[in-house]
C-alpha cells in the first residue's frame, strides 16, 4: 500500500515512524513537499479552491445563488490578520479567509495588507519590508553576524529581535528582487536565498554543484530565548515555555527531474541539530 501525506507533525511522528518500519512489506509512505507550488501541485488546487469556493458569503438563499465575487470591482471594507471583507457590485459581502497572515497592524493599530516587499534602508543599508509582522531585515553583506533579523509579535517587547547569520560566509553582497534577497556564492558553489511570505520568511540553500558540503552551520542570537529540538523541526520558546518562533522540518531536493520525462524531482528531508 503506498500512502500519500502531506508533512503535518502527526504524519512524521515518532509513533508513525515506527509503526512503518515495522511494517515495511505492506506500506510505504510518501510525503509531500512543503509550500511549493511548483513541486507541489495540491498547493495551486487549494488556492483555487480557497479562492473559488470559501471566498463568498451571502445572507439568503437567492443572494447566495447570484452573489458574486470579483477581485476588481468588489470593495473592500475591513480586514483582520487572516481574512479581508469585501462588498460586491450586487451588494452580497464577501469574506476572503487565508490559512496565513493577509494584514498586520501599522503604528496606530490599523489593520493594513501585509507588504513583503524589500527597499534598502538608506542609513543602515539593509534590506526591509514594507509592512509584515515579522518585521524581517536583510543585511548587505553575507558576513554580517546579524544577516538576517526578526521581531515575532509575540515576543514581549517592542525592539527585541532575533537574529541569524551563515558561519563562514564570503564577503558577499546581497541581490534584492521583489520580496527575495540572494546571497549569490556566499560558499563554495553555494547561493543562499531568503524570500519573505506573507506570514514567514522562507530560507533556501541552493547547492550548484555536487562536491558542495551537504550541512551547514549557522548562528542565532536568541538573548533569553531558548531553542528545542522537536520531531524534524525546532522550536524556539521564552522563558514561560511559550512558543514565539519555530523552523519547519527541512525539505531537500534535486534538479534531476524535468517535465519533459514526467520524472519529479528527487525529494527527501534533512536533520536540525543544536549546540
Amino acid at each position: 500500500v503506498h500512502v500519500i501525506a502531506d508533512r503535518h507533525p502527526v504524519h512524521r511522528s515518532k509513533a508513525v515512524r515506527a509503526w512503518l518500519q515495522d511494517n515495511t512489506e505492506r506500506v510505504e509512505l510518501h510525503l509531500m513537499p512543503g509550500y511549493s507550488p511548483e513541486l507541489n501541485p495540491d498547493e495551486v488546487l487549494n488556492a483555487d479552491l480557497k479562492r473559488n469556493v470559501n471566498a463568498s458569503r451571502a445572507r439568503n438563499v437567492d443572494r447566495l445563488a447570484h452573489a458574486k465575487f470579483d477581485a476588481k470591482t468588489s470593495k473592500e471594507v475591513g480586514r483582520a490578520e487572516k481574512s479581508v471583507d469585501y462588498v460586491n457590485p450586487d451588494g452580497t459581502h464577501t469574506t476572503v479567509l487565508s490559512k496565513v497572515p493577509v494584514s498586520v497592524r501599522d503604528d496606530k493599530g490599523a489593520w493594513q495588507a501585509v507588504d513583503s516587499r524589500l527597499t534598502e534602508d538608506r542609513g543602515s543599508k539593509r534590506a526591509k519590508a514594507g509592512l509584515h509582522q515579522l518585521k524581517p531585515e536583510f543585511a548587505a553583506s553575507a558576513e554580517d553576524r546579524r544577516l538576517v533579523t526578526l521581531e515575532p509579535i509575540n515576543l514581549g517587547g517592542p525592539g527585541q529581535r532575533i537574529s541569524v547569520a551563515l558561519e563562514g560566509a564570503r564577503r558577499v553582497a546581497r541581490q534584492t528582487k521583489d520580496s527575495k534577497a540572494s546571497y549569490v556564492d556566499v560558499l563554495p558553489d553555494t547561493d543562499l536565498e531568503y524570500e519573505v511570505e506573507p506570514g514567514s520568511v522562507k530560507e533556501s540553500i541552493v547547492v550548484k554543484k555536487p562536491s558542495a558540503t551537504s550541512s551547514w552551520a549557522f548562528r542565532m542570537d536568541l538573548g533569553a530565548l531558548t531553542p528545542s529540538l522537536q520531531d524534524d523541526g525546532v522550536l524556539i520558546k521564552d522563558t514561560k515555555g511559550s512558543v514565539v518562533a519555530s523552523l519547519p522540518p527541512i525539505v531537500t531536493w534535486d534538479s534531476s527531474g524535468s517535465a519533459e520525462d514526467n520524472k519529479a524531482p528527487a525529494q527527501t528531508g534533512g536533520t536540525y541539530g543544536l549546540k
